[in-house]
């Protein structure tokens, strides 16, 4: 299925006391313990991939606004308002169709929240009642509160631990394979990831009981669901409320305007794709994770609290001050669509002419956009440009910080404030060298992130430059009050030394091409582990 495991970084088997150092798959203190697959001849009781809403009626929850149906998978994707009589996990959805003893659980999870140590995923059993249950509480780092086996009995959790390992590598997007295997009569849980006992208690109360899924305060995925037991009884539990059956199916739908193509993801606003925009194409505006507007409204729009500067800086775009003398960031030059964009794969194909006053210079323009949400929620634009030099000419860009590939942010990601217009302000700035703030500009890098805080969330872009691009790791052309651009080109503007150190030439019939990843995540960079993003992008960049 679309889900494959990922190898679990292996921390060693090790008791529920003092842990033993990391031990990369060599020599763990305790037999690595391998599960094998149940007979074949051993239908399950239960078996799910959460592809359609008639999963919805099987899972009751504590809070069932928090859970939904998605991308075929049951996801946790919001905080919950319950709160337990006892400390215990908060965000629960059970399995209400069987109630069952001796067990063996197989499911693909994902955790999708922020990366620290207490970052968790619950595996419930044994489910009598909210104040009587079990779980085992898989998280990045084991410490007295976390990574362990826990039981609620009409108090507060209490850790049931025999042994564990020093923690779960979750990974970024990344699905883990969760092996539960449960022995009513031993009281014995082992609960294995990717194959390696993870979790083991040998002291579990409860003889029997409801399953599921759940967290303290993080977000998670569970999908390919199946449960073997011998001792199934097929009842209802009540215990909450049931998921609503709303689908959310995922994927990319273009309708094309007379001058824009209007983006959605899931039903849901992404982005619009304005063609026929005078200077140059332009994407605005962009909504990111949780509904976020991503960027500023003017030139397009007049939203009160935004700075009317630079009205040339239009959401998302690729254009240049000095194209063989012309200018389509902000001077005599246009970009004029042929014909209409084609949209098919979650893609936008676009193509374009360079024109002036003089007419039409034969300098042609590719532009090809990819659209994504990724499964923790977090969204994507892939940007390719292919400059293709004329038959006769050869093309020249020239060395200049007004360029390149750019966008400008949300007033609130601003660096600095602009009173009376912009009066606070939230914004952050790094870039893959660890420099941050204003020292970003004129600066070589691989990466480059803004975030801060937007309507009370957290929320960030980071902008990939790609190996394959001139110049790789590019100078970035970022300002305090919300410009960030890609420019390989302007290397004595921010250097100094001999003009026109950079000036590029495309000889004649030939091109040029470039490739970058918008990242729209939640969090601060480390917490999106943006760095993990970028390497992921840098094995396969968008090709034009």
């Amino acid at each position: 299925m679309r889900k494959l495991a990922v190898t679990l970084a292996w921390w060693g088997v090790v008791s529920a006391g003092p842990l033993t150092p990391p031990c990369a798959h060599a020599r763990p203190s305790q037999p690595v313990t391998t599960a094998a697959a149940p007979p074949a001849y051993t239908p399950p009781v239960y078996e799910q991939t959460f592809d359609d809403a008639r999963a919805a009626p099987d899972f009751i929850c504590t809070d069932p606004a928090a859970w939904r149906l998605d991308h075929g998978s049951l996801w946790q994707f919001a905080p919950c308002d319950y709160r337990p009589v006892h400390r215990s996990p908060l965000n629960i959805a059970l399995l209400a169709t069987h109630r069952v003893g001796s067990f063996t659980l197989e499911a693909d999870v994902m955790q999708t929240g922020r990366e620290y140590a207490h970052r968790d995923l619950c595996l419930v059993f044994g489910f009598q009642d909210p104040d009587h249950y079990a779980y085992a509480h898989l998280a990045s780092a084991a410490d007295e509160n976390a990574h362990r086996v826990f039981v609620v009995d009409g108090a507060p959790r209490t850790p049931i631990t025999t042994r564990r390992t020093r923690g779960v590598d979750w990974g970024w997007n990344e699905w883990r394979r969760v092996r539960v295997e449960f022995d009513a009569d031993a009281g014995s849980l082992r609960l294995l990831v990717d194959g390696e006992e993870a979790l083991y208690s040998d002291s579990v109360p409860f003889r029997g009981g409801y399953l599921g899924f759940g967290s303290f305060d993080d977000e998670g995925r569970i999908d390919n669901l199946r449960l073997w037991s011998d001792d199934a009884e097929k009842t209802r539990c009540e215990a909450f409320a049931p998921v609503t059956a709303e689908v959310r199916d995922g994927g990319v739908a273009f309708e094309t305007l007379d001058d824009r193509v209007r983006v959605t993801y899931a039903g849901e606003p992404f982005a619009d794709y304005v063609f026929r925009a005078g200077r140059h194409p332009y994407i605005a505006p962009v909504i990111g994770p949780g509904a976020t507007r991503m960027t500023r409204a003017y030139p397009m729009e007049e939203i009160e609290g935004e700075a009317h500067d630079h009205p040339h800086h239009t959401g998302l775009w690729w254009a240049h001050g000095d194209i063989n003398g012309h200018d389509t960031w902000a001077g005599d030059a246009m970009l004029v669509p042929v014909g209409v964009p084609r949209c098919e794969g979650g893609r936008i194909t676009a193509s374009f002419m360079l024109e002036t006053d003089e007419g039409p210079t034969g300098i042609a323009l590719r532009e090809s956009v990819r659209f994504d949400e990724l499964p923790n929620g977090d969204r994507t634009i892939r940007f390719s440009v292919d400059l293709v030099a004329p038959p006769g000419a050869e093309v020249a860009l020239g060395d200049t910080k007004e360029g390149t590939m750019a966008i400008r942010t949300h007033p609130a990601l601003r660096l600095t404030p602009d009173p009376p217009r912009v009066p606070a302000v939230t914004g952050r700035a790094v870039n893959s060298e660890g420099v941050e703030g204003k020292d970003l500009w004129g600066k070589r890098a691989k990466w480059l992130d803004y975030w801060g805080q937007i309507g009370g969330k957290t929320v960030g872009v980071a902008i990939f430059d790609s190996p394959t691009n001139p110049a790789y790791p590019t100078w970035w052309h970022a300002r305090d009050y919300g410009l960030v651009a890609a420019n390989p080109f302007g290397v004595s503007a921010f250097e100094g030394g001999e003009p026109q150190r950079g000036r590029t030439v495309i000889a004649p019939a030939d091109h040029l091409a470039f490739a970058y990843c918008f990242y729209f995540h939640r969090f601060d960079p480390t917490e999106a582990r943006v760095q993990d993003a970028f390497e992921d992008w840098q094995r396969g960049p968008e090709k034009p």
